[in-house]
């Protein structure tokens, strides 16, 4: 007989069976998920509590850059600092690899780390680096250059300093070669003294002070200048004639100005140079070897694009500027292009302390581009006195140069600057914002 009672037993039990199972596997499941996520926390933070390759990649005397490899997986970073016995300091939290902790003390002992952070929680720091702030600029308080060919420089003590260094190189030199270098002991009133240097050249100097970090020597911040070794002053005989040689427009990219300079060079001539600033820019082999042979360096507006009330303040200072980068020298004189002046070019010039420089001798050279015409220009016309107006920029002009120079100093003439001429003649130097045509 069919037993309905044992058959609904069997298919309970069954199910009960069924469900039991059921959990047991939901329970198993997430056993082994929590298992897999502690394990992947442990991996995931065991792989992250170490940012790498750390280091201190820029320093001054007031900051020090980091910079540390990006650690996949962070969204952003912590980074701290403190002094050797101080206390840790968050200095920012940031998304970049590198930071720059800055408002530092000169000369100083700093621990920093990095530590990687995700989802706003911070895993354990990477390991700590040490570095050190260099020493500051020194502040130089007086370089005098005398007529025995040297030069003695003077500057502020620095309290970090155990020492100090002087290099010094002429503008040709790449680097600052080993030999004009020289340690300068710690003192209450540091200097240093330069010798045998050749007159009219243009050098570099450099001071700064020596300190140690971690038994090593550490060069702080140099503090660079830029200066033109004593010349003899040229003797000018008021009682003879004169001529002022003067070129604009220079330098040019050919090499018209290198022989003009080589044809006064080789006659023991002086000349005026107005120079355009881009120019100068571009050729400062050109304009330094003007400076070095003697020659007076004007300023001729920085692109010689703006004319009469065009011209600002910036078209005259940006060239006086590139001028004295270039040689240690502002100009000495101003011609405005096109020889047009106003009163606020005058004005200007007067700031720069520059007088202004035109001409009555005008060779017409641009024109011309005729080495006969313009030969003929000069020496059929020009007399004591006189300013006499070329372009550098022209073989012409460099050819007629050839010819004109050593029959101008046949005929008597000694050939000075701008300069030389108005002092000469007027038993003044040119006065800074005032027009000469000539002497």
């Amino acid at each position: 007989m069919y037993n309905r009672y044992k058959v609904y037993r069997y298919d309970s039990f069954s199910k009960k069976r069924k469900k039991k199972k059921v959990v047991l596997i939901i329970a198993i499941a997430v056993l082994v998920l929590a298992i897999i996520g502690a394990v992947g926390f442990v991996v995931f933070k065991n792989g992250f509590d170490s940012v790498e390759n750390l280091k201190a990649s820029e320093r001054t005397d007031k900051s020090i850059s980091l910079k540390w490899d990006i650690k996949d997986g962070a969204d952003s970073y912590n980074v701290y600092w403190k002094t050797a016995d101080g206390d840790y300091s968050k200095a920012e939290h940031l998304k970049e690899n590198t930071y720059t902790v800055k408002k530092l003390k000169q000369a100083t002992e700093y621990r920093l780390y990095v530590a990687a952070v995700k989802d706003d929680y911070e895993l354990t720091k990477s390991g700590e680096i040490t570095s050190y702030t260099v020493a500051e600029k020194p502040n130089v308080k007086e370089a005098e250059n005398d007529e025995k060919g040297t030069v003695k420089i003077k500057w502020d003590k620095n309290p970090a300093a155990v020492s100090y260094v002087v290099q010094y190189k002429n503008l040709t030199d790449s680097k600052y070669p080993r030999k004009n270098s020289q340690k300068v002991k710690k003192s209450p009133k540091p200097q240093a003294t330069i010798t045998d240097l050749k007159p009219g050249v243009v050098y570099d100097v450099r001071v700064c002070a020596v300190t140690y970090n971690n038994g090593e020597k550490d060069y702080g911040v140099w503090n660079e200048s830029r200066f033109t070794a004593f010349r003899e002053k040229r003797v000018i005989d008021p009682d003879k004639p004169m001529i002022a040689l003067t070129f604009d427009d220079g330098p040019g990219n050919g090499n018209s100005g290198d022989r003009i300079l080589d044809i006064l060079e080789k006659n023991n001539a002086k000349a005026t140079f107005f120079m355009i600033g881009n120019r100068a820019v571009e050729r400062p082999d050109n304009v330094m070897r003007k400076a070095e042979l003697g020659m007076e360096l004007g300023n001729h507006s920085w692109d010689h694009k703006k004319y009469d009330k065009q011209i600002k303040k910036e078209d005259i200072k940006k060239c006086s500027d590139a001028i004295m980068e270039i040689t240690g020298q502002y100009p000495t004189a101003f011609r405005p292009p096109g020889g047009l002046s106003t009163k606020f070019i005058e004005k200007e010039c007067a700031n720069e302390n520059m007088p202004l420089c035109l001409w009555n001798v005008d060779t017409q050279d641009w024109s011309s581009r005729n080495p006969s015409a313009i030969y003929k220009s000069v020496v059929n016309s020009v007399s004591d006195g006189d300013i006499v107006l070329m372009h550098e920029i022209y073989d012409s002009t460099a050819d007629a140069l050839k010819l004109i120079v050593p029959r101008l100093i046949k005929d008597g003439y000694q050939l000075v600057t701008f300069t030389e001429l108005i002092t000469a003649k007027t038993g003044e130097a040119p006065e800074a914002g005032v027009l000469y045509y000539n002497g």
